[in-house]
């Protein structure tokens, strides 16, 4: 009986992480098995839409003027438009996708943006830093990351993606843009990117807590502003402005109405190789997308709330979070019933209670179209 000791196994043309692990208690480590938890970007395939943007049906959200700090639209994905004119549209496609998928993000111009400057449009999704501390960035033992996903546009050409560790200052803040292309318009392309691990800089750090760890964004058009940077290396913001594209990019995707943009199966796995695309089960992606955002009910439905009456400050309501979340969230609710002056809320990342000063002595109170965020990043919804 022969014996092969080795740690690993690898294909012969993988240059990226070992296919198979092998641990010295005996346990083992196969990616093609664990796809699923490789991918740090949540609701990947654009299967989750939980806000009502889209509601009544066929309704789009529209980005307007100065959109600044971006919407979520579907769970996780947020769109930002930078402009002073022009109009863009965002809606959940569920026809004419990959083999395989059966949802999609789809940007589609409805009024164009012209003579703007320092301007731009963007999708993009924050990681958080417990799922993005695998990559050991910030530290000498930092591993590349590799972004893979499907695209599909009328204006073909070369697009940018960038990513960036924070949000709180430029003097903190370091950005790597590199770009991709979709050569043919109207045909879906499958795209991927490889990004090198970040120089260990002084004063540059990265999450690994419940803050942002890593935002990744998918440019689609912008202005010169956003051009001064240098493509394929490390930036720091404090010294070169946000580099969001880069000269040889599209710009005028927003100047024309009915140009689309689509993207669906986004991965970002550690490693220099991309990983197989897979779709988690449904329920357990809306459950993890609720720890960022769930609503309780819909607009159209009541919570019906109680009156302690023994209480000057009645008790109204206590919510149990579907699953705990990243923080303890901030509420907003569509319309009250038979209650008087502002909500006191007291909410951690488990469980939240509501009070306020019923204005009637009975059991008649009511929320309507309740919903908490813990969103990384801005979230006006």
């Amino acid at each position: 009986m022969s014996k092969v000791n080795v740690s690993q196994l690898s294909h012969a043309n993988n240059s990226g992480d070992p296919n198979i692990q092998l641990y010295a208690d005996g346990s083992t480590s196969i990616r093609s098995l664990s796809n699923t938890a490789e991918n740090m970007l949540m609701n990947s395939g654009m299967i989750v839409k939980q806000r009502d943007y889209n509601y009544p049906a066929n309704a789009p959200v529209a980005f307007g003027v100065g959109d600044i700090g971006g919407t979520f639209t579907l769970d996780r994905w947020r769109y930002w438009k930078v402009a002073a004119t022009g109009r863009t549209d965002v809606t959940q496609d569920t026809s004419d996708l990959p083999p395989g998928f059966s949802c999609g993000y789809r940007a589609t111009v409805g009024i164009p943006t012209t003579g703007a400057a320092a301007w731009y449009e963007i999708i993009a999704q924050c990681i958080e830093g417990w799922n993005s501390a695998v990559l050991s960035w910030g530290t000498a033992n930092g591993r590349p990351l590799t972004i893979s996903f499907w695209a599909q546009t009328n204006l073909a050409g070369k697009y940018a993606i960038w990513l960036r560790n924070n949000q709180a200052s430029d003097a903190s803040q370091t950005l790597y843009c590199t770009t991709y292309e979709i050569p043919t318009a109207d045909t879906w392309t499958y795209c991927t990117v490889t990004i090198p691990a970040p120089p260990v800089v002084d004063g540059v750090s990265w999450a690994t807590g419940n803050a942002i760890g890593v935002e990744i964004g998918w440019s689609l058009a912008g202005s010169n502003d956003y051009q001064q940077g240098t493509a394929d290396t490390w930036n720091l913001t404090a010294d070169t402005p946000q580099t969001f594209f880069t000269s040889d990019c599209v710009q005028n995707w927003s100047e024309t109405a009915g140009n689309y943009f689509r993207l669906t199966g986004t991965v970002a796995n550690v490693g220099e190789v991309p990983t197989p695309w897979v779709q988690k089960n449904a329920q357990l992606e809306q459950l993890e997308c609720c720890r960022y955002f769930y609503k309780y009910p819909d607009s159209t439905n009541q919570l019906a709330l109680v009156y302690d009456a023994n209480s000057a400050n009645g008790r109204i309501l206590q919510l149990c979070h579907p699953t705990p979340m990243r923080t303890a969230p901030t509420y907003t609710w569509a319309s009250s019933t038979n209650w008087s002056g502002a909500a006191e809320i007291v909410a951690n990342a488990f469980y939240t209670y509501i009070y306020g000063a019923p204005s009637v002595t009975t059991t008649t109170q009511y929320l309507s179209g309740l919903k908490a965020t813990a969103e990384l990043g801005l979230d006006p919804n």
